[in-house]
């Protein structure tokens, strides 16, 4: 592979030389966009946010060891004048830098294929990271060398750098496609074109801007848009429509589920969110030859990535479970119903506010409080004027505590309510951070010895 030479990356960038190198056919050995997190002899990306503009870091880039640095202007070191100096460093001006890197991940992912990597896409409303984290685990325990998305990098950023931090020779890259857009997912995996496909679940996402779940349906099937006659679909069972949506693709992979449904339950024997996760990558480990039981070895030491259903075992008993990454009407409903299965002295539900639900919102939020009146739950704490609309559906035996909006002293206040042997579930949209509970819940029902999650 010479996909990285100067002259190459010049080629699909359609880019035109400011400082060109002494040597088109030398090699850089990689990408970045962050000059904290730039590696030396790698291309710097400049990119333009809504708070930073990158072309000011050029100098940093360089000095961190970066061999080509990819701009849209010229950067302040190039524009000469009073104190102006033209540094040795090799600089190509493009276009546009965003535009340029969705470009050379589209020609890379040619350059994957040719050498034999999978790419695997995972989309759906609830569990991409966690599945991503699975399908990870399991390969590589399998011996299998692979990539995959660093943290949830499942944008028209997160796509491209995934699929550009491909190693040569990799057996695959596990790469994240999210949306919160309508035509996101089709773009995405006009870039991505996955040999395998995983859609994770489908549910009321991003309300506010697919209108309904109709609109989430054709935004997630969009992966579809992009599959050629080799190209294999997993979903759930559960997932609606999934078999008329993407027919024979889905169908081929449908066999696996039972097999992988069993050995998913080595991930964990209690009912849980992630036990469709492992089933999900238990597919996808046996449809490219894994054997079952080095899948079901891996699973019993599968980590969790932090806010997925991250349990952790307290002091006295008591136990956090830490499921406050993201929150929509289907996730909340699914961690409740694990919730239910589990066996604590008292279990206790904290819920905060659900983003990006648009005129969606208040109904989703009171049907929470449905459910919860519904469940065996003890204590029902909500936060954020959101959540506090879901006390007014949670009557009956359920005892509740509402707050409008976060407070220094909140966390404090929260932690009088509860008692030695609760079970605690964390859940809200990422916005509302409610990790910041964890530290007092600690402080109140310490550990004996040191952390550990389970």
């Amino acid at each position: 592979m010479h996909f990285w030479t100067y002259q190459n990356l010049a080629n699909v960038t359609q880019g035109r030389w400011l400082v060109e190198p002494d040597d088109l056919s030398a090699e850089v050995t990689g990408l970045w966009h962050d000059t904290r997190e730039l590696k030396p002899g790698q291309a710097y990306l400049a990119i333009r946010g809504e708070n930073f503009d990158g072309h000011d870091f050029v100098d940093n880039a360089f000095a961190a060891g970066a061999s080509l640095a990819i701009v849209s202007a010229a950067p302040p070191s190039l524009e000469g004048g009073a104190g102006g100096r033209v540094p040795k460093q090799t600089v190509l001006r493009v276009g546009d830098t965003i535009k340029a890197l969705q470009d050379l991940a589209r020609a890379y992912r040619d350059a994957l294929k040719a050498d034999g990597c999978k790419v695997i896409g995972i989309a759906g409303s609830n569990g991409k990271t966690t599945t991503r984290h699975l399908i990870h685990h399991v390969l590589t325990h399998a011996g299998l060398k692979g990539t995959q998305s660093p943290k949830s990098f499942n944008n028209h950023l997160g796509v491209p750098l995934t699929l550009l931090s491909g190693k040569p020779r990799d057996d695959f890259v596990a790469c994240e496609i999210g949306t919160n857009h309508p035509g996101e997912i089709d773009f995405l995996s006009a870039i991505a074109r996955p040999d395998i496909a995983v859609i994770t679940s489908i549910g009321e996402e991003h309300l506010e801007f697919f209108g309904g779940l109709d609109g989430v349906i054709e935004e997630e099937f969009s992966i579809a848009n992009h599959f050629d006659e080799q190209t294999l679909c997993i979903a759930p069972n559960e997932v609606p429509w999934v078999d008329s949506v993407i027919e024979s693709a889905y169908l081929r992979a449908e066999p696996l589920h039972q097999q992988a449904l069993l050995l998913a339950e080595a991930l964990d024997p209690v009912h849980e969110p992630t036990r469709q996760n492992g089933m999900l990558a238990a597919c996808v480990a046996l449809s490219i030859g894994v054997k079952p039981d080095i899948i079901e070895s891996a699973y019993r030491d599968a980590p969790r990535p932090a806010g997925r259903w991250q349990r952790l075992a307290l002091g006295q008993q008591t136990t956090v479970i830490h499921d406050a990454y993201n929150a929509n009407p289907d996730s909340v409903a699914s961690a409740m119903q694990a919730l239910w299965r589990l066996h604590a002295k008292r279990k206790v539900f904290v819920f905060g506010d659900m983003f990006e639900l648009g005129e969606h919102a208040e109904h989703s939020h009171r049907q929470v409080g449905r459910f919860v009146a519904g469940m065996p739950i003890d204590l029902f704490v909500t936060i954020g004027p959101l959540a506090g609309l879901a006390i007014d559906e949670a009557n009956g035996p359920v005892s509740c505590r509402a707050y409008q909006a976060w407070t220094d002293d909140l966390p404090d206040q929260v932690v009088n309510l509860l008692q030695p042997g609760d079970t605690v579930l964390l859940k809200a949209s990422r916005g509302m951070r409610l990790e910041r509970l964890i530290p007092a819940i600690e402080r109140r029902f310490p550990r004996n010895g040191p952390p550990k999650d389970e």
